[in-house]
């Protein structure tokens, strides 16, 4: 099993190779990504089917036709997983890729409710016209990285009986543990735009709408009136009112960052064209949350009548007529076309320039490519995957685009039309992130009565800053999964608080990710310049404790210390600071008498390991005041030291833990 990086964008590491270090004596910066997100990185898997039938080939063609599971076991990296389904799937996959190599689907819980990784079902896509086999995971990588709900995709060489029967790329299923892990809920009501889902009016009988569109939870119950009442909404609403209620129902963000990455890719196998490949979330507070679906088509390699010559330079706000949803929102919402027109500058700037477009296209095809050379059942040839990865190949009607030859154009051409690209303040060293709680259970609620993750902003420059349109982010490597709202100002010397919450629909501060009291995670705020990503604040963190924060002591200082009175809103200057337990030993004492003191001080610490134990006394800067080779000192301070709060800091061979002083002088 081959590994890499993990998600789409190497601009990312132009502003986050190397977060914020916080100082030595602090825990130290972790960042962990769970095995589900590992397993969707640049990754190789060993798929490996095993059927006990000799006739397997005939069984599974019929699951194609029937749409019923047929028993294996499945062998992914080594893990045996006994007695799951296997079908094929696929319209153009399946009857247009020669041979026997067609793409299939597995469900874990068809016989036995067992999961892999916490996924009950996996797909595996064919490569069905794409000779780079890229298309599929570089498109979800692109969307995923720009906040969009999509599916995550990785690569698989895949055995059946022992038998090498291709490469395939595996895609994460969108079903009810999507939602879960998406939107931290799964009870709303889901629905396929398939296979003409163009959300026209067509009267209040759900049976109009059955054709054209699955519902995808909640079946039994069979109430479809909240797609209906939404369609309703969209078509027959006056353009005033249209204006002002719309976004109370619509997720617009998600929608316009969709919109811009479609058009980048020229994904036209997509609602803009055929009104379909895409699912709507009703969510539990009625929200609806647009999730992009089946992007193996995407870079321009669904034509739709169109030349590869025209794809390039298809107006970026492209649809087909009628297309509600694209239309109206275009045309009514103020600033709408403005934010779609924003994020493509931020695309074709930072993930298609030439230099990171033709980097990350060379680093997966590196990745794959022993793979796809021993591949004898693909689509293409040996010389098409590495030509198309640069040129346009021939094929009926229209070439295929070569990936970066195709994006090299579609950037130019973009260039050229749209509007001048909005330009931020770079505020790096001016807002910073200054404290936040990753497990707050009764310190402070927000608007809804809820005790919820939040992040505080500190502005510390004198006069007010606008960082509209900017960043918060959980992940290194999607640097713009939220977006702050139209006017989101912070007061000269202020603070702005933000819920870590997944409830956007609460407020215009309420982000769609929660932070990680267990296993420490990262926090970054970014500029979204058109012109580069602009990192302003980052931070790494540990593992934190119930109802006590971790902020900057002081505000915007490079000293960051754990708080067991925090201050969420207000400034952190004399906030109480408590132990910070790295790796305390299982068995101590530790005196230190009198706290506070006034011109002497006695500190021992007694515990199990006495090896290259000493004793540090530090400022709240971080700067050292005094250091002594033993476990057990008498600090007499300096007549010029100031009072205030000094830190014990003490080692060994085994442990460090630090605990506060107070100087009174």
């Amino acid at each position: 099993m081959k590994k890499g990086k993990k998600f789409f964008t190497n601009s990312c590491s132009k502003t986050i190779l190397f977060p914020f270090l916080i100082s030595a004596f602090l825990l130290p910066s972790i960042t962990q990504s769970d095995d589900l997100d590992s397993f969707f990185g640049d990754v190789v898997h060993r798929v490996e089917v095993q059927f006990s039938s000799p006739d397997f080939w005939s069984e599974l063609i019929e699951t194609h036709r029937s749409e019923d599971y047929i028993s294996c076991d499945v062998t992914i990296d080594g893990e045996l997983i006994e007695n799951v389904g296997i079908m094929l799937k696929g319209n153009s996959s399946f009857f247009g890729h020669p041979g026997n190599k067609k793409s299939f689907k597995i469900k874990f819980t068809e016989y036995i409710d067992h999961d892999y990784l916490g996924l009950n079902r996996l797909a595996f896509s064919n490569g069905f016209k794409d000779p780079t086999f890229l298309r599929e995971k570089l498109a979800c990588d692109l969307f995923n990285a720009y906040g969009v709900p999509c599916s995550r995709a990785t690569f698989a060489e895949v055995y059946y009986n022992s038998e090498y029967w291709g490469f395939y790329t595996a895609v994460e299923p969108v079903n009810k543990r999507f939602l879960d892990r998406r939107f931290d809920e799964n009870t709303g009501n889901l629905y396929k735009g398939d296979p003409r889902g163009d959300l026209m009016w067509k009267g209040a009988d759900p049976t109009s709408y059955k054709r054209d569109y699955e519902k995808k939870t909640n079946e039994d119950e069979d109430d479809w009136s909240d797609l209906i009442d939404f369609i309703f909404f969209l078509n027959r609403t006056p353009d005033e009112v249209f204006t002002t209620g719309f976004s109370e129902r619509f997720e617009l963000t998600i929608w316009s960052r969709y919109l811009a990455v479609n058009s980048a890719l020229v994904n036209l196998d997509s609602y803009v064209h055929f009104g379909h490949n895409y699912y709507l979330y009703f969510t539990e507070e009625g929200k609806i949350k647009f999730i992009a679906w089946d992007l193996n088509e995407a870079f321009a390699n669904f034509t739709a009548g169109f030349h590869s010559d025209a794809l390039r330079i298809l107006p970026y706000d492209y649809s087909k007529p009628p297309k509600p949803l694209a239309d109206k929102t275009y045309f009514l919402v103020d600033g709408f076309r403005t934010d779609v027109e924003n994020i493509l500058w931020q695309i074709i700037e930072n993930e298609f320039s030439d230099s990171v477009f033709s980097a990350r296209v060379d680093e997966l095809a590196d990745l794959i490519r022993p793979y796809v050379l021993a591949d004898d059942n693909k689509m293409f040839s040996n010389e098409k995957f590495e030509t198309n990865l640069e040129h346009d190949i021939p094929y009926p009607r229209s070439p295929i685009v070569g990936l970066k030859s195709f994006i090299h154009d579609r950037v130019e051409y973009l260039k050229l039309v749209l509007p001048e690209p909005t330009h931020y303040t770079d505020l790096s060293g001016v807002v910073f992130i200054n404290e936040f709680m990753a497990s707050n259970d009764s310190t402070i609620t927000d608007e809804a009565g809820e005790y919820d993750d939040w992040v505080e902003l500190y502005n510390s420059a004198d006069s007010a800053v606008d960082i509209s349109g900017f960043f918060l982010t959980d992940d290194s490597t999607a640097t713009r999964k939220w977006m702050f709202p139209d006017s989101t100002i912070i007061p000269a010397m202020g603070f702005l608080l933000i819920w870590c919450d997944r409830d956007e629909d609460q407020g215009p501060f309420h982000t769609n990710f929660k932070l990680s009291a267990s296993a420490g995670e990262f926090v970054g705020l970014y500029s979204s310049d058109a012109a580069g990503n602009k990192t302003v604040d980052t931070l790494s963190f540990g593992v934190q404790t119930v109802d006590v924060s971790f902020g900057r002591n002081t505000d915007g200082s490079p000293l960051w210390v754990f708080q067991e009175v925090p201050t969420p809103g207000a400034s952190n200057v004399g906030a109480k600071i408590t132990e910070n337990n790295i790796r305390k030993p299982e068995n101590y004492v530790l005196k230190i008498y009198p706290n506070p003191f006034n011109n002497t001080c006695k500190i021992e610490i007694k515990d199990d390991v006495s090896v290259d134990s000493y004793i540090e006394i530090l400022d709240i800067s971080g700067r050292t005041i005094t250091h002594q080779n033993t476990n057990k000192i008498i600090w007499r301070p300096d007549d010029n030291l100031e009072a205030g709060i000094y830190l014990v800091k003490y080692h060994n061979v085994s442990s460090t833990f630090m605990s506060k002083i107070i100087y009174l002088k």
